[in-house]
């Protein structure tokens, strides 16, 4: 599987249990029911340039600057279309000058 393998050939596998961790079993099991292919690939959640997302504010800051379609963050799913103007206007801001808590900037999703 090219995509999971690294230049020197190797890959770091990890499987998931549904007694480990059931939420992340389920997705993987609907994952394979849907397209066929019983694999997810996990990378590095970041921007080039950028460092690594650490929280849910870099998370939605990423997501935002983007052009991820969807993100899942815990029980919340996020879509592009649903991005509130004001995340817009927190994302230009440089890194350090954008706040360290959610804050006004979390819309409740029912």
């Amino acid at each position: 599987m090219p995509a999971i393998t690294h230049v020197d050939q190797s890959a770091r596998v990890q499987t998931v249990s549904p007694e480990d961790n059931p939420l992340f079993a389920a997705l993987l099991e609907e994952f394979h029911r849907r397209t066929g292919c019983p694999i997810l690939l996990n990378t590095s959640f970041n921007m080039r340039g950028e460092p690594i997302v650490c929280n849910s504010v870099d998370a939605m800051m990423c997501f935002v600057r983007s052009n991820i379609d969807v993100l899942v963050l815990e029980d919340f799913i996020l879509e592009r279309a649903g991005i509130p103007p004001l995340w817009h206007l927190e994302a230009e801001k440089p890194p350090e000058q954008q706040g360290e808590a959610v804050g006004h900037l979390v819309y409740a999703m029912l």
